[in-house]
């Protein structure tokens, strides 16, 4: 392994458990000889519909890794990316009808932060 490198470890249809059921993946950070080590594990599961299906897991490890890699409590504020009907394209062209991941309201003033409650 190298520390300058997440490294990921995947399983195929194999849900972790801790009082309960599935838990899709985690990630974390060890100590190792000169450092630190992170490292992510997700189940890629090719069942449609069900929870963690094909790389869920994996991109919501990711942006947890991005957003807090050591585990230290320290967040970052990432940007909001947008989806295709923020630029003009047809709303069922997104999931929920969202205009970003952050699920801000259906409109395009709604994306300015001072018109926000």
């Amino acid at each position: 392994m190298c520390r300058s490198r997440l490294v990921i470890f995947e399983t195929f249809n194999v849900y972790l458990t801790q009082g309960g059921c599935c838990i899709g993946g985690y990630h974390t950070a060890i100590g190792v000889a000169g450092g630190i080590q992170t490292y992510s594990e997700f189940t890629y599961v090719n069942h449609p519909g069900v929870f963690s299906q094909d790389v869920s897991a994996l991109s919501h490890e990711i942006g947890e890794w991005v957003d807090d890699p050591l585990l230290n409590g320290f967040t970052y504020n990432l940007q909001d990316l947008v989806m295709l009907p923020y630029f003009g394209a047809p709303i069922s062209t997104s999931v929920n009808g969202w205009l970003g991941f952050q699920d801000y309201p259906l409109s395009i003033s709604s994306m300015d932060p001072n018109s926000r409650a």
